[in-house]
């Protein structure tokens, strides 16, 4: 025998007496309701019961830790995780590469492709952990908690080359032993090539594997992530939480760069070597920071942060909504375009600015209850607004570049830079005032004229010829200055200007006034663009079933990184080649980049933005005239579709949808 009642928040609850079960449906009219919720008063499924929507591990469900167990505590775990992710995988990995590349002698290319791999990683797990992950009968929390353990792993693998290899000893020391030398004839052409090349091939594969895991273990917190809060949380607080996680997320690579900075500034073998015996000081071109140490600490607060949200059951109780007319029409909007569409699976002072526009995001779209008509056209907008902020910034023009001898101006005093429209060799770099001296431009050590404002590519470029230390309290290790410089003090004797004919290390400053406003312009770019983050998920989650869910995200995921994440390094690359003016001789071969000029830099790059942003703007207006195309196409009695067939019947029945 069955009995009907209704409950106070216009749910119906079913009591079938003959094998004691209890059914409660969601109310009536919901488009977003969840799968009915079943309890079963049989005591075989008492423990399943008792652990609905409680946290613990296993049957260790203590009431203690059921003040955890709300969607908001679970969206605040999330987000310190996702933070911990980000400070590794984006800035902390940024920050240091160079310094990798540094250490170990690795050509530019071998250590692109090796930051590349992440991304590899990440396509080769998304659409496993969105697929399977996804699934009703997955533990979310747990695949997000395994996932970050991946990860974990993976960073403390990229310390294995620091505590198996060996001691790092910078190159071209110049110490006391070296006062009395003249660097002019001491020049440091006797780098071989045999010297450069490659001996750290187990290192290479360490480091190839380390991207790998980390990639692997980033997958889960912005797919399945998202779908636990967007199950688990009020519709009209879902697109809140969600970017507050994407907020936190952001905020991780701006902890990743204060993390380098720090552990930068410690010497890379510090517990393996006496302090007292480094002869380089950390703004020497040839220091190399604990890059290490970072991801120790990285592995560690990722592990620690994950832990706490595998204690999260497989579901919680989602709280109640509330509803008015309105809102109810916008969701039935949205449901008459899922239906129609009948999608199967598809998906540093800048990081304030970027939590800021998301943010933002969010609220218009729960402030204005946007639907999927309204959500594309709020993106569609935001999109030409943040192209033509990306246009004023062409009218500054850039900076000038930095004035290096032989590159960008010239060694004889004239009053005019260079046209430095094309590479120059190691032959630009010769002068009569250094010609004797035979020198290498195998070693990019640059030295400062302070007194003239010119960069030379080295002591020896700029004709040098004594060293000094310093005296007194200053008395270190390190060259303070070099002497007797000939092209500083023939350049003073052409110019008629006062001043002495030393160098010292390190690059001449290069005032710019262009960068309060560059910075103004760019802080306003990125808090408009990313205004567009959650409104664009909101629509993948909205324009697909809800079984569907996990696997669109996954799929959005994997095309992000096919078509943006992994080319863009390339044909950026690419493009900023093009404004090199003076590369590394790697042997024979062309190296790194050493110099840019500074205005073709800043044209070919944000060229190359504003050509992208302009594909986004078709693809985001050609979204919202589909969006409008099939909301006008799709009759309104079709948008009971989104309802099960008995809720229908009943609500006909008693009138008690407010469509």
């Amino acid at each position: 025998m069955e009995e009907e009642s209704h409950l106070a928040n216009g749910s119906i609850e079913w009591n079938n007496s003959n094998n004691n079960e209890i059914i409660t449906r969601p109310e009536k009219g919901n488009i977003d309701s969840r799968p009915v919720s079943m309890e079963y008063n049989d005591n075989e499924f008492d423990v399943n019961r008792m652990h609905q929507g409680r946290c613990g591990c296993g049957s260790c469900r203590p009431s203690f830790m059921q003040c955890f167990a709300t969607i908001r505590k679970f969206v605040l775990f999330l987000a310190i995780l996702s933070v911990f992710q980000g400070t590794l995988a984006v800035g902390y990995i940024g920050s240091v590469v160079t310094t990798i590349q540094k250490r170990y002698d690795l050509p530019t290319y071998l250590i692109g492709f090796i930051i590349s791999v992440y991304d590899i990683g990440c396509l080769s797990a998304v659409i496993f952990t969105s697929y399977i992950g996804g699934r009703p009968t997955a533990n979310k929390p747990k695949w997000i908690t395994f996932s970050s353990y991946i990860m974990a792993l993976g960073a403390a693998v990229y310390t294995i080359p620091h505590f198996l290899g060996p001691i790092y000893v910078p190159p071209y020391i110049i110490d006391k032993e070296m006062q009395n030398v003249d660097i002019c004839i001491s020049s440091d052409n006797n780098i071989t090539c045999e010297d450069k090349e490659i001996q750290h091939q187990g290192t290479v594969a360490v480091f190839i594997l380390a991207e790998f895991l980390i990639g692997v273990g980033s997958t889960s917190v912005l797919t399945l992530g998202t779908i636990y809060i967007d199950d688990f949380a009020r519709r009209s607080e879902g697109s809140i939480f969600i970017s507050v996680l994407y907020c936190m997320g952001a905020a991780g690579p701006a902890l990743g760069y204060v993390f380098g900075s720090l552990f930068l500034k410690i010497y890379v073998d510090v517990g393996r070597v006496d302090m007292d015996d480094v002869q380089v000081s950390p703004d020497d071109e040839r220091w190399v920071g604990a890059w290490w140490l970072g991801f120790l600490v990285c592995s560690i607060c990722v592990f620690s942060s994950a832990s706490p949200i595998i204690m999260y059951p497989q579901s919680m109780n989602k709280p109640e909504e509330e509803f008015d007319d309105e809102s109810r029409l916008k969701q039935d909007a949205e449901g008459r375009v899922q239906m129609s569409f009948n999608s199967s699976s598809f998906k540093a002072s800048l990081i304030p600015a970027a939590a800021i526009g998301t943010v933002f995001g969010a609220y218009m779209i729960r402030r204005f209850k946007l639907g999927l008509r309204g959500m594309s056209k709020f993106c569609f907008v935001i999109i030409v607004i943040g192209f033509t902020i990306l246009a004023g910034t062409f009218l500054l023009g850039g900076c000038d570049s930095v004035e290096l001898a032989g590159i960008t101006y010239p060694y004889h005093y004239s009053g005019e830079s260079l046209e430095s429209n094309e590479e120059v060799d190691d032959f630009d770099l010769l002068d009569s005032c250094n010609s004797a001296c035979d020198c290498s431009s195998s070693h990019f050590q640059p030295v400062c004229a302070s007194s003239i404002g010119i960069t030379y590519f080295s002591p020896c470029h700029a004709g040098c010829h004594g060293i000094s230390f310093g005296s007194g309290e200053n008395e270190d290790n390190f060259a303070s200055n070099f002497t007797m410089c000939n092209c500083v003090t023939k350049y003073l004797q052409e110019s008629g200007e006062s001043g002495d004919g030393h160098t010292y290390p390190g690059k001449c400053s290069n005032e710019c006034h262009l960068l309060i406003p560059f910075m103004f312009l760019l802080i306003s770019l990125v808090i408009v663009i990313t205004m567009g983050q959650i409104p664009l998920v909101m629509m993948t989650l909205r324009s697909v079933n809800d079984s569907d869910r996990p696997f669109a995200l996954g799929v959005q995921f994997l095309l992000v990184r096919l078509l943006a994440y992994i080319p863009s390094p390339t044909y950026f690359g690419a493009v900023i080649d093009t404004a090199c003016i003076l590369w590394e001789d790697n042997c024979g071969e062309k190296g790194a980049c050493i110099e840019y000029d500074n205005h073709k830099f800043f044209l070919v790059y944000l060229g190359l933005c504003a050509s992208l942003k302009i594909v986004s703007i078709v693809l985001v207006f050609i979204v919202w005239r589909l969006v409008c195309r099939q909301e006008a196409n799709v009759p309104y009695t079709q948008g009971l579709a989104s309802h099960n067939e008995d809720e229908v019947i009943y609500e006909f029945k008693t009138g008690d949808s407010k469509l």
